[in-house]
């Protein structure tokens, strides 16, 4: 319509139909809508451009319907149905072999699941690789390098600083391919190797040394594939077993009606993800069972074993054989066998304190009482045995060289075995019959004590003596030699038991050594063994001692004087002590009483007056008035006399 024509006004100018072949950029499905059906009916909500499902069976019908909103395609269009076909989920498998096809109850097994198909990691499942960097020479890669690749993106470099070899974890993750490329050659390729192992230990490519021409070049593409994990379950009795859903299970607490299996569940493209369950595992577990035989047997008993050989026993016991189809065969065997029980004293032994005797270092005594020890030991019968006794199994043992009792050159004692039980005779250490009477005494002679010794000693008097006596001049030597093992003599002591009932009795008597440290044995016989006796310790040159009380004699019995002052005898009066006091603790016998007449006083000088001659003018030894040990007698013992004689010291002693 042109300019100036408002004649037209109120009329109708034209008419425009709609140009449906227009050729606008924009879609069709802008203007559209879209419904998806299955087998004709919509499935709600599913209006999107496409449709996901996975409740579809085999005979489902898929279309879709678009309706086109524009005025001259107002209309709407069905598609055809959907080129799909539909299977049926496919079952796993699940099957499990035995370490054994039959064991004994108890036994352990092991059972291995295998299921099918294998599961699928989940794209973007990460797992380990392992790159292993070498070097041929051991100085490592002199400036190489190698990087592992994603596209453009480094996920990490492999650089040797030292060393023959490096293993390198790399996280990788499934369905991704990577690049291995050798990036630097560095000072000597030639020397540079690598190897990549995936993350179930297998080798996905290896370069030896020796190939520098690769040197700039993409080594490998590794595609990598994380193996997804199996899921088991293993089943006792039809029952989950806690904490097993390993490839194998182990265990030995099978009963003989257990039955094993294992369920299996995979995510493999088209199969079906519930569980399978495994037929029960192909074992039998047999009862364990025993079979004892009961034999009675004299002496010894060989058992005769499947293979033709035997095993011999001397004691009476229930002895385990060969096992067989789970059948254990059992002895219960009874052996007549005399016993011999061997008794020893080892009061006088020289075995240190706490040790234990054995019968030939074989058997173990137990101690009945005292010193006395005992052991009863099966032996063969109509045999003669030959032993010795032992302490601390072969520690120490008797020495019967010359003894009546020495049947062979070994020293060794003897007993014929009859077929009756035996009971040997009490016998005491390194001797063929009891142990005689002992008593270990401590005793102290006041002068002689050496002031300030510890511990506590006397001098060597009668070696001190004897030492002196020796003349001067060829034959000394051999002299003094031959004394060697007398250093520790302080002097000879008579100790007596007396009669308890009549105290003037003398029953048994012994003349021992003294030594420094104030010890003494006494032997007496063994008839006085089990009596009552005071004691008395006498000396040529002291007042007589009696105990305060009666012993009861042993083959170890034990006084001690020096140490305890409440065992001498005494009449009560404080000042006049049965012996003197040396030191806090340490007693000792007085000294001086030499006239023999249990008073120690004046009448004893003339004594020691004569003793004082005899010893500066005529030049002897072993005085009785060498009462400090010195082997002279002069002033100093004078000292010694002149104390004790003023004190009006008496023999104190029972009537």
């Amino acid at each position: 319509m042109p300019y100036l024509s408002s004649s037209l006004r109120g009329t109708t100018l034209t008419t425009i139909a709609p140009n449906c072949t227009s050729t606008a950029t924009e879609s069709l499905l802008a203007y559209s809508t879209i419904a998806w059906q299955v087998n004709g009916v919509a499935v709600s909500g599913a209006n999107a451009l496409t449709y996901t499902t996975s409740s579809l069976i085999n005979t489902d019908v898929v279309t879709a319907s678009v309706k086109v909103l524009l005025p001259c395609l107002s209309q709407t269009v069905v598609s055809l149905p959907a080129a799909l076909v539909v299977a049926p989920a496919l079952i796993p498998t699940v099957t499990v072999a035995s370490s054994a096809s039959s064991v004994c109850q108890g036994t352990p097994v092991t059972f291995t699941a295998s299921g099918s198909p294998a599961n699928v990691a989940a794209s973007g499942t990460s797992c380990n690789y392992t790159f292993n960097s070498l070097d041929s020479f051991g100085d490592g890669w002199n400036g190489a390098q190698m990087t592992v690749m994603n596209g453009t993106t480094t996920v990490a470099t492999l650089a040797l600083a030292s060393g023959s070899s490096a293993a390198q974890t790399v996280s990788l993750q499934s369905g991704i391919s990577y690049s291995l490329v050798w990036n630097t050659a560095g000072s000597y390729p030639e020397e540079v190797g690598v190897s990549v192992v995936n993350s179930s230990g297998v080798t996905v490519y290896s370069m030896d040394f020796y190939n520098e021409a690769l040197a700039g070049t993409t080594l490998a593409t590794i595609a990598a594939d994380c193996p997804a994990p199996a899921t088991y379950q293993w089943r006792l009795n039809g029952s989950p077993i806690a904490g097993e859903t390993g490839e194998t299970y182990t265990v030995s607490a099978l009963g003989t009606t257990d039955v094993i299996t294992v369920s299996y569940s995979t995510n493999a493209p088209c199969y079906s993800t519930v569980p399978v369950v495994s037929a029960a595992a192909p074992l039998v577990v047999v009862a364990n069972s025993v079979v004892t035989t009961p034999v009675t047997a004299i002496y010894s008993y060989t058992w005769p074993l499947p293979n033709g050989t035997g095993e011999t026993y001397t004691a009476s016991g229930l002895y385990s054989g060969s096992v067989t189809n789970c059948v254990t065969q059992k002895l219960n065997l009874t052996i007549l066998q005399p016993t011999v029980t061997f008794q020893v004293d080892m009061a006088q032994s020289n075995a240190p304190a706490g040790a234990i005797p054995y019968v030939n270092g074989l058997y173990t005594m137990t101690n009945i009482g005292g010193s006395i020890w005992s052991a009863t030991v099966p032996l063969p019968g109509n045999t003669v045995y030959e032993y010795k006794f032992t302490y601390n199994v072969l520690a120490g043992s008797e020495n019967l060289a010359g003894s009546s009792c020495v049947v062979t050159s070994n020293g060794n004692r003897s007993v014929s075995v009859g077929t009756t039980n035996m009971v040997l005779p009490l016998v005491c250490w390194n001797s063929c019959s009891a142990c005689p009477g002992g008593l270990t005494l401590k005793v102290f002679l006041d002068g002689y004590y050496v002031n300030g010794s510890s511990p506590a000693e006397m001098r060597a008097a009668r070696y001190i003596n004897l030492v002196a006596a020796i003349p001067s001049g060829q034959g000394y030597a051999a002299a003094l030699a031959a004394l060697s093992g007398n250093t520790q003599d302080v002097d000879l002591i008579t100790v007596q038991l007396r009669s308890t009932t009549n105290t003037e009795t003398i029953l048994h008597t012994a003349t021992p050594m003294l030594k420094k440290d104030g010890s003494v044995f006494c032997v007496f016989p063994e008839s006085a063994i089990g009596g009552s006796y005071y004691v008395v310790v006498d000396h040529r040159a002291s007042m007589p001692l009696w105990s305060q009380n009666p012993i009861t004699l042993t083959t170890s019995s034990i006084l001690n004087f020096a140490n305890t002052l409440a065992s001498a005898y005494s009449d009560g009066d404080a000042l006049l002590t049965p012996m003197k006091t040396i030191s806090s603790g340490l007693y000792g016998i007085w000294m001086g009483e030499l006239d023999q007449t249990g008073y120690l006083d004046a009448f004893d000088y003339s004594n020691l007056e004569g003793d004082i001659y005899e010893s500066g003018y005529l030049g002897q030894y072993l005085l009785d008035g060498d009462l400090n040990g010195d082997s002279y007698v002069d002033a100093t013992d004078f000292a010694v006399f002149d104390f004790n004689s003023i004190r009006g010291l008496y023999e104190q002693r029972p009537y």
